[in-house]
């Protein structure tokens, strides 16, 4: 069954790819003879967002190239079927393509951010992998895109993963910026969001809000345009306050915290639910926040692995 394409604009559609309520967004940009897929989706999904493509009159040997914003399975997972279908390149950052090309190594981290400790969490990770794709150019900062008349500058924007980047055109303002946005205007209401780096996280918002996008394709639920654009950036800078909030809180409260402990903690401060065991990418949150606050000298880590207010 065919995913929707939307359409964003005459010259940017989307693949929807609807999981578990949520929505992963595949771009295609350019017209039907000269295409740019921007994402991959998942492994599990690639059949039905080739179904999607074909019955939309993209053909194949159309993608002049398929580029990953970064290096999570449900961006990336897709790539290798794509690449099989369209003969097309695949680029990425430096970062992403370590992951894109080895992605059983990247799962094997003991720092992952998916359950990694079980059968059923590899068996789950495989199915939205499909295996390793060879990443061709490596696009980093200040390199350009060149694609059907348009120009779009690379910008690396880490913090929600190291190896993000935004696309961004500046002729129309347009901003492809896979998941920055992390807390935004539509964000779900249990989501506490995915950090590894707070302090770049907050560099790559602001950069991105001072070039005053018209558009903001995002890696999940529907872009956003016009005055949403501002005001979805904003929120985004707001969670990063309330998650700190939430810490400094808890540890004020109890102190020494552990991960999990503080994680609880932020979930009943931002949501108002418990959650009985923290999933591995709030633990990687929590930490991220508490490296970030560590080093402005206002938490220290204990003997015992756990934070504590600075004296």
């Amino acid at each position: 069954m065919a995913f929707n394409l939307a359409t964003a604009l005459d010259d940017v559609r989307y693949a929807e790819i609807v999981r578990l309520g949520v929505s992963t967004n595949v771009y295609v940009v350019g017209p039907p003879d000269e295409l740019l897929l921007i994402d991959a989706g998942t492994d599990e999904a690639a059949a039905e967002l080739i179904e999607t493509l074909e019955a939309a009159g993209c053909e194949p040997d159309a993608v002049r190239a398929i580029i990953i914003t970064h290096g999570h399975n449900d961006h990336y997972g897709g790539a290798r079927a794509l690449v099989e279908w369209s003969g097309a390149p695949v680029w990425a950052h430096v970062a992403a393509a370590m992951q894109i090309e080895d992605p059983s190594g990247d799962f094997r981290d003991p720092a992952a951010i998916w359950d990694n400790a079980t059968q059923e969490g590899l068996d789950g990770f495989r199915e939205r992998i499909g295996g390793p794709a060879r990443v061709d150019r490596l696009l980093r900062e200040g390199d350009t895109v060149e694609h059907a008349g348009l120009t779009f500058d690379v910008l690396h924007t880490p913090g929600h993963e190291r190896g993000l980047i935004t696309l961004f055109e500046p002729e129309r303002r347009l901003a492809f910026v896979g998941d920055l946005p992390q807390g935004g205007l539509d964000n779900s209401g249990n989501w506490l969001g995915l950090f590894h780096d707070v302090a770049a996280q907050r560099r790559s918002l602001r950069r991105v809000i001072e070039l005053d996008p018209a558009w903001e394709f995002r890696g999940h639920r529907a872009p956003h345009h016009g005055d949403d654009v501002g005001a979805n950036l904003a929120c985004c800078v707001a969670r990063l306050d309330e998650i700190e909030s939430a810490l400094l809180d808890a540890l004020s409260r109890q102190s020494p915290i552990n991960d999990a402990q503080a994680a609880r903690a932020a979930f009943r401060a931002l949501f108002d639910i418990e959650v009985a065991r923290p999933r591995g990418y709030a633990i990687t949150t929590v930490r991220a926040f508490f490296i970030d606050l560590a080093g402005q000298g206002r938490v220290r880590q204990t003997d015992g692995l756990e934070w504590e207010l600075a004296q």
